[in-house]
């Protein structure tokens, strides 16, 4: 039944798409078609031999199936039906021109999953024109990311997902006018922008999934397999992902970019004025609908074999580049910027280890972390930060491959050394570091954060590789606890500024200070 419809609704798309023409002159030939799901009301008596065989394009444009940048329409449903008619092995263009006259963009209405019910892989998404990347424009009625990977209310089995490209794209996330909650403070999609409009895809408030974000690549991982080898079980990792060239702007909280994968990459790419760090009454907001402390981070990311390279960060307002666990990550040579005014975040790059705790192979290498905020209505807390510990002290129930101390949370834990937490049961999580592996610090530069570098819950067997590291001109921030200490504390605590803070475990030449406690 399903290649039967399949193969039906491949004919309608390539029956109305005339030999390729170059998507740079093409702006609206057909009148947009509704997406693909559901697909009930699609014969099923075509049988596949009456199919006549029809050379397969390896281009697609989306302007073919109606979308228009050149108008102000919206393009969601144009552009879904073009994904729905993409195969595997092919590319699906969207119209440069921002700098022509006219040129509005593709106006997001409804986010765009790149998979709704049939698995694809090797497809790639991109401009026509690389020195000129499309825009993509979420709107006023977009609920939810602007591009989410796939629909889980029709799809289920993200590991089949492999070797999708996300390429040349401006992604604008609306936070001019798109909220996180409204008046009733929940993120619920009553008078905010929380939600979809897939049925079903959200009915849970506060659901990070349906946040009016900016992108979300969420692929496959095998949360039974704590030594993270996706090539046992391919079918239950997605691998092969690329994000590369993307400029994300004003997204309005959660994230702006979201990844999960293994062996996969985010390179080349700007992200600026995400969420909104302003957390102090008496402070001015940045984000014109007036939300105070509605964060997002610029990138979210976990999995195995990840490289996030050569990447810009301007003003995210949780954690500019967060990553939450796995082997042979590489942070390198990514440049965080905090920037005059009330802007701030709580890390310019973290390590927080929510997810699997063993960061054997990580590397940061040749970062640059800048903070010029506001000292008392913004700033970055901590410049580098690795390990949970400044987090609640990494108290919390524990998920997938947590290393930590089972059943307690205490102020000045022992080092579990590498013991694993029961899943779903308190434990005080560390990052870890197992025999043989290595954690490499090296040739990186902070300037203006409170604490310039913070190692706080490591639990390392291996070998920590840290040299070389510059710190310049540490500066106060509006770090609450900070100032006023730690709540629950049985030891009255603050702190100022540092430069090199390590406390579990302890570093000759840095500072030991214990700091854990952004509850």
């Amino acid at each position: 039944m399903k290649l039967k419809i399949h193969l039906f609704f491949r004919l309608i798309m390539l029956g109305i798409i005339y030999s390729f023409v170059s998507c740079s002159n093409i702006n609206s030939v057909v009148t947009p078609m509704k997406t693909a799901l559901p697909t009930d009301n699609i014969s099923s008596e075509i049988e596949p031999s009456n199919i006549p065989t029809i050379e397969k394009a390896a281009v697609l444009s989306v302007d073919d199936f109606g979308a228009n940048p050149f108008d102000d329409k919206p393009d969601s449903d144009a552009i879904q039906a073009a994904l729905s008619a993409l195969q595997t092995g092919e590319t699906l263009l969207f119209t440069s021109g921002v700098n022509q006259t006219g040129y509005t963009g593709y106006l997001i209405d409804k986010t765009i999953f790149l998979i709704m019910a049939e698995p694809k892989t090797d497809i790639i998404l991109s401009s026509s024109n690389h020195d000129d990347p499309a825009l993509l424009k979420a709107t006023e009625n977009l609920l939810g990311f602007v591009i989410q990977l796939f629909s889980r209310t029709f799809y289920s089995e993200p590991g089949l997902l492999d070797n999708i490209t996300l390429q040349y794209f401006n992604i604008d996330g609306g936070s001019d006018f798109r909220k996180c909650v409204g008046n009733d403070d929940s993120a619920n999609g009553i008078d905010d922008h929380w939600g979809s409009w897939v049925d079903g895809e959200c009915t849970i408030a506060d659901d990070s999934w349906c946040n009016p974000g900016g992108i979300a690549i969420s692929g496959g991982i095998d949360a039974q397999d704590i030594n993270q080898d996706y090539d046992s079980a391919p079918d239950k990792w997605s691998t092969g992902f690329k994000i590369d060239h993307l400029t994300i702007s004003n997204v309005e909280c959660g994230t702006a970019l979201g990844f999960t994968a293994a062996a996969s990459s985010i390179t080349n790419s700007t992200i600026t004025n995400a969420g909104e760090h302003t957390h102090i009454e008496g402070c001015s907001v940045n984000d014109p609908d007036g939300e105070l402390g509605r964060w997002a981070d610029g990138i979210t990311f976990d999995g195995t074999d990840l490289v996030v390279e050569n990447n810009t960060v301007i003003n995210a307002s949780d954690v500019s580049i967060v990553f939450f666990g796995g082997k042979n990550a590489k942070i390198n040579h990514n440049i965080v910027i905090s920037e005059d005014g009330n802007h701030g975040a709580f890390a310019g790059i973290g390590v927080h280890t929510w997810g699997p705790s063993d960061i054997s192979g990580l590397e940061i290498i040749g970062n640059s972390v800048i903070n010029t905020s506001d000292t008392e209505c913004g700033g970055i807390h901590a410049g580098i930060n690795i390990g949970t510990h400044m987090w609640g002290a990494g108290c919390r129930n524990a998920g997938w491959g947590n290393v930590g101390n089972q059943d307690t949370c205490k102020e000045d834990p022992t080092q579990p050394q590498g013991n694993l937490c029961k899943l779903d049961q308190p434990c005080q999580l560390w990052a870890f570091i197992p025999q043989g592996g290595k954690l490499t610090l090296m040739d990186n530069d902070v300037a203006g954060a409170q604490i310039n570098y913070l190692i706080e819950g490591v639990d390392s067997q291996g070998e920590m590789l840290i040299s070389e590291n510059q710190s310049r001109e540490p500066r106060e921030t509006d770090w609450h606890a900070a100032t006023y200490g730690c709540p629950n504390q049985t030891v009255d605590r603050t702190w100022g500024t540092f430069d090199f803070v390590a406390h579990h475990p302890s570093i000759p030449g840095w500072t030991d200070q214990m700091v854990h406690c952004e509850w």
